[in-house]
């Protein structure tokens, strides 16, 4: 018997930063990117009950209730790849896309994923995860719209552009303890002006300007001049932004010349650009000694920023079938 199987892959994206804090009418407003690597796997194949096959009791939750939420209770599901949560990667948001993408795929379900997401309750901030897996590149959103000090209008995304693939982007990734997102949803409500926030939206000019004319030292300039501000907003109004393991990591990073360098805010994850794939290769290289050397369990890769945000394949495996099999539909 022929059984189809829909397989996502999934490159795991970077939030670089806000632009907007509040300026009214709006709210936030996000910068990410897409990454080629590390990536998540999540197949989906038909059965006759449910199995879900994940590496932690909160992913296979996450899998299940995606799975009510689009009506389907006969299919396996299997998940693998790097996958780990709450390390500013968007780990929540691929394994709630992927799911959606592969059963809606596998099951003929017409379905649009963001709006699923929407419905999870992905997006109340920012879209950028959302829209990195499924659109690629690098993301700008539109922000919150508010009316009448209620949110009227959810973020949108704003801008999609891609970014040379000669720029390379080193990801660092310390195995410390963080807290998880819910934890900083009380900040994040708590919306405030920020003094600088003209600085601010012109250094997302010049980020665009920068991609468009393929300029590495402004484009990198301005991905740092981002993460300063967003640091000095928060640390200022609450009293964090970095932890401290990420916070010398990334200092670490800039000491070996890349460029861009920052940390999500939401995760324990450092990167930094260059254009060169050989000193990307020695920074890597010198991360994980850096590892070693701190007593720090830690991952690095080097990868580009992913033109595409998910990779579908539909294949079909053959397994023995006995005359009273279920209907798998």
């Amino acid at each position: 018997m022929s059984l189809k199987e829909v397989s996502v892959r999934a490159g795991y994206g970077v939030h670089i930063g806000f632009y907007r804090f509040r300026d009214e009418p709006y709210l936030y407003g996000a910068i990410g990117f897409s990454l080629e690597e590390p990536q998540l796997v999540l197949c989906a194949s038909d059965s006759s009950e449910l199995s879900i096959d994940a590496p932690s009791h909160e992913l296979a939750k996450l899998i299940a209730d995606t799975l009510k939420v689009l009506g389907v209770s006969k299919v396996s599901i299997s998940l693998c790849g790097y996958v780990s949560l709450y390390k500013g990667l968007g780990t929540r948001t691929r394994v709630l896309l992927s799911t959606t993408t592969a059963v809606s795929v596998l099951k003929k379900i017409d379905v649009n994923p963001a709006e699923i997401a929407l419905t999870m309750g992905e997006g109340k901030y920012t879209v950028v995860d959302i829209y990195t897996y499924l659109l690629g590149n690098l993301v700008i959103d539109s922000g919150i719209k508010l009316r009448n000090n209620e949110i009227a209008i959810k973020p949108e995304p704003l801008v999609v552009m891609p970014v040379p693939r000669d720029w390379y982007v080193v990801i660092a990734v310390p195995e410390v303890s963080r807290k998880d997102y819910a934890s900083f949803e009380p900040y994040l409500d708590d919306a405030r002006e920020y003094k600088q926030q003209p600085q601010l939206y012109r250094e997302v000019v010049r980020l665009m300007s920068a991609l468009m004319l393929k300029d590495f030292k402004v484009f990198t300039d301005a991905i740092s001049a981002i993460q300063q501000h967003n640091s000095r907003y928060f640390t200022d109004n609450f009293g964090f932004f970095y932890n401290e393991v990420t916070s010398e990591l990334a200092e670490y990073m800039r000491k070996l010349g890349l460029r861009g360098v920052g940390q999500c805010l939401l995760g324990n994850i450092a990167f930094g650009f260059t254009d060169s794939y050989v000193k990307a290769i020695e920074a890597r290289s010198q991360i994980l000694e850096y590892f070693n050397q701190e007593n720090v369990q830690g991952r690095a890769w080097i990868t580009n920023i992913a033109s595409v945000g998910h990779h579908i394949n539909i294949s079909r495996k053959y397994v023995s079938a006995t005359a009273n099999e279920a209907d798998t539909m």
